[in-house]
């Protein structure tokens, strides 16, 4: 009775684990993203 349940707990600690990576990976691209355009938006000011 008690395997399935640790399994149950693993499953869910693995998805926790997988989508704190996701949301890391997806908030890491959302800042680069943003640097980047802060670069390029600064480089446009520049040029005025």
């Amino acid at each position: 009775m008690m395997r399935p349940l640790a399994n149950i707990i693993k499953k869910i600690g693995n998805s926790v684990v997988f989508n704190s990576i996701i949301y890391f990976i997806i908030l890491f691209s959302i800042l680069m993203i943003s640097i980047t355009f802060a670069k390029e938006c600064s480089y446009v000011y520049s040029q005025f």
